[in-house]
């Protein structure tokens, strides 16, 4: 599974080593409590694709929440299905699968949060997500729009480099020598996916020695294999930028919320990162322009990422209270319960033409979450919710059953002691 669920060290007071159905009660749910706290967070990385990058973060919203389960993806192209030409849209989809799949025995609500390149497909996920009202949180990156723009662009250049380079730090190995001549004629190159392959070419060069044959850098053992699976990921989402070009989600979410460094809105001349056009209310991190200061790259580092984990936790409890999530709670309920008679239905049918009339199927069976039930848990307009903690997920998974009440047999009389 490309998302990876993360725990605090052992020495913060979480076991590294929990298995998911330890530190994620969702995974086996006896009961889903009712918490802003407990809403999952599922990170989205940038263009590198690794999870290390939103480490910081995630351990940070687990110092604030620590019962909330936080995941990072972890994208690996030689493991997906999809196509050699990708879209945004498509790899949002696969994305947005793998979450539903987390989360499909669970009526709890989520939230996303998005750094760099994640910023455009945790917007996308979103937009498939089936309660629009989800927070979504987008740091320091901007829409596809302007993305694509920016990476058409011969000023985009330094970032591929950049980009390249920081991939071989990664996996310890030289960095490539790129002279101002050389990164010229690489912006004649209106492809991006060209370039970075012109600049793969150079890091390649740079760690490959004389004696070594330069065909063996691809191989499984060679010290550059690391570096090149990196690689793989950085050109797959390259060429989701390239080919997004009218491509897009009609929904318009709700809200977002986003933190921009400086640097960042002025490589794409926009002050919103081109957002507004994709959310009805925009809000950004207001009281920290040291945040807004920063370099793209040191905004995660773990000092900062504690003050940025602070705003999406006090988001998330502002936006999602008891009541909230209670409502939502109801609403998934319901729509499971749709499905599940729908589903029934469309059996019975099938059911009805292949075989005999006397064959049918019992209407008592079909609902897996009864209206009766469902309705039994709606709380009046009036009601306040200040002491409801939980509701348990167990009791609406049984499924209802016809019983015949026993005869009540009569208690014996007493003995008249006067006989």
């Amino acid at each position: 599974m490309p998302f990876t669920l993360i725990s605090l060290p052992a020495s913060k007071g979480r076991n590294s080593a929990a298995s998911p159905t330890d530190a994620n009660p969702m995974v086996t749910p006896k009961m889903c409590l009712v918490s802003p706290n407990n809403v999952p967070i599922f990170l989205i990385p940038g263009i590198h694709g690794k999870s290390h990058e939103l480490t910081p973060l995630a351990q940070a919203l687990l110092t604030q929440s620590p019962h909330r389960p936080v995941y990072i993806y972890n994208y690996d192209p030689t493991q997906s299905s999809i196509k050699k030409e990708p879209t945004l849209v498509e790899q949002a989809k696969i994305i947005a699968d793998q979450i539903n799949d987390l989360m499909k025995m669970s009526t709890m609500p989520f939230a996303l949060g998005g750094f760099s390149y994640g910023c455009m497909l945790a917007v996308e996920v979103a937009k498939l997500a089936p309660n629009k009202r989800i927070p979504v949180f987008l740091l320091d990156g901007v829409a596809k729009e302007a993305t694509r723009k920016y990476y058409l662009s011969a000023e985009a250049t330094h970032d591929m480099v950049a980009i390249v380079n920081s991939a071989a730090k990664m996996c310890g190995i030289t960095p490539a020598t790129i002279t101002p001549e050389s990164i010229r004629i690489l912006s004649n190159s209106v492809d991006p996916v060209r370039r970075l392959e012109n600049l793969h070419g150079c890091v390649v060069k740079s760690n490959t020695h004389p004696e070594t044959n330069p065909t063996t850098a691809d191989s499984f053992n060679s010290p550059l294999t690391p570096y090149l699976q990196i690689l793989a990921t950085v050109k797959h989402n390259f060429r989701c930028i390239r080919n997004s070009i009218d491509e897009t989600l009609p929904e318009t979410l709700p809200q977002l919320y986003l933190l921009l460094t400086n640097e960042t809105k002025q490589k794409a001349n926009l002050a919103d990162g081109g957002w507004r056009k994709h959310a009805q209310q925009l809000y950004s991190l207001a009281g920290h322009p040291e945040l807004n200061a920063l370099s793209h790259l040191d905004l995660l580092k773990p000092e900062n990422a504690a003050t940025i984990a602070r705003w999406m936790t006090n988001t998330i409890r502002q936006n999602l209270p008891i009541e909230t999530l209670t409502e939502m709670q109801l609403e998934a309920l319901k729509k499971m319960n749709e499905e599940a008679i729908e589903a029934a239905a469309r059996s019975s049918e099938s059911n009805s033409e292949e075989n005999d009339e006397s064959l049918s199927s019992s209407p008592i069976d079909a609902p897996a979450f009864p209206e009766t039930l469902i309705k039994k848990f709606e709380l009046p307009p009036t009601t306040t919710l200040d002491k409801v903690t939980a509701v348990p997920m167990a009791f609406f998974h049984q499924p209802v059953r016809q019983t015949t009440p026993r005869p009540q047999t009569p208690s014996p009389k007493k003995l008249d002691k006067s006989h």
